[in-house]
């Protein structure tokens, strides 16, 4: 009697724990390879590094007809990512914003540099 008591107990339990909906998860296809997006970001990440090679005024940088977010600079980052992939290149700017603020919390030393390098990214970003 105590024996299916127990095991009643058991089955009911288990019954309450089994999830509602299915727990096989059916991954959604990438639109875009991760190494090819990779491959892009590190190619702007490696421009912004160019355009911004020192601490400089972020005033400067945001500014409507700034002499360092140039036209070129532009084209240049949108040709990052080729014509099969350039639909990711304003998400791979975003990533490199990320990275780059990343890297002013690590080392603090070079601050000014890193906050000089997001705000190129963001720039880039936005006249795209």
């Amino acid at each position: 009697m105590v024996r299916t008591t127990v095991m009643s107990r058991i089955s009911q339990y288990a019954s309450e724990v089994e999830p509602l909906l299915p727990t096989q998860r059916h991954e959604i296809p990438s639109a875009m390879p991760a190494k090819e997006v990779t491959k892009v970001a590190l190619r702007l990440k490696y421009q912004v590094e160019q355009v911004v090679p020192c601490e400089l005024e972020i005033e400067d940088i945001e500014k409507p007809h700034s002499s360092i977010i140039t036209d070129k600079v532009i084209q240049t980052a949108r040709e990052a990512g080729g014509e099969k992939y350039k639909s990711c290149v304003v998400y791979c700017l975003l990533i490199v914003r990320s990275w780059f603020e990343k890297q002013s919390k690590q080392e603090l030393w070079d601050d000014g540099l890193y906050d000089a390098r997001v705000a190129a990214a963001e720039m880039i970003a936005k006249r795209m």
